[in-house]
């Protein structure tokens, strides 16, 4: 148990009876050890990402499992791909994929179920005009092959059956393991929703462009 009541308080910007409530109710997942209510971080990420309760920039200072990696190493290691055009979500997806840097061994096929596209994107998975994967549809490679790819889109997306908000960018993550996929989400989850961040990918900026909000928030977090 690595997190404890003051830390969920800060991490999701909690007043005390809101979490109180949630701890009564179970909630939220938590263990009482010795008088002291604790909760196992990851745990309380898969928590965040199933039940779309943003956390803050506090996120970015959580060590990943199986190892520290920074947002802005896979982002920079992943890029970002421009003028990806498509008519819809599943078109603008399946012509991005054959432009992004993915790993080898990650088929299109694979790529495009993982979205769950068929079932629709909720607004829960669209985060200032940016689309992000599903959390229980992990693309799993090699460690040495994560990284986060961004891809643009020529137009943005409207609102229709498959899309309850508006997109113009989405995110493709590759990652070692489950966790660490629910890990990354999380943390682009606060990325996506800073007001510049949001702007860079809107305007189709050059991944250095793009890494600059990302650098910022992880520096200032980890002097925290």
């Amino acid at each position: 148990m690595d997190l404890d009541y003051d830390d969920i308080m800060t991490l999701f910007a909690l007043k005390e009876k809101e979490l109180d409530r949630l701890i009564d109710t179970a909630a939220i997942p938590h263990y009482r050890i010795s008088g002291r209510i604790m909760f196992n971080s990851s745990e309380i990420k898969t928590w965040s990402v199933k039940n779309n309760v943003p956390a803050n920039g506090m996120v970015l200072s959580l060590d990943l499992p199986g190892g520290p990696v920074s947002l802005s190493s896979l982002i920079e290691r992943g890029g970002a791909t421009g003028d990806v055009r498509g008519k819809n979500a599943a078109d603008a997806l399946a012509n991005g994929i054959k432009l992004v840097n993915r790993p080898s061994e990650i088929g299109e096929n694979l790529i495009m179920d993982s979205y769950g596209l068929a079932k629709g994107i909720g607004k829960d998975r669209i985060v200032s005009g940016i689309l992000l994967p599903h959390y229980r549809r992990p693309l799993l490679t090699e460690k040495e092959n994560e990284k986060i790819c961004f891809l643009y889109f020529a137009d943005e997306l409207p609102v229709d059956k498959t899309l309850a908000a508006p997109a113009h960018s989405l995110v493709l993550i590759f990652s070692a393991k489950p966790q660490r996929h629910i890990d990354m989400l999380i943390r682009l989850r606060y990325i996506c929703g800073l007001k510049d961040f949001s702007a860079l990918a809107a305007s189709m900026a050059p991944v250095g462009r793009l890494l600059e909000p990302v650098i910022r928030e992880e520096s200032l977090w980890r002097k925290k």
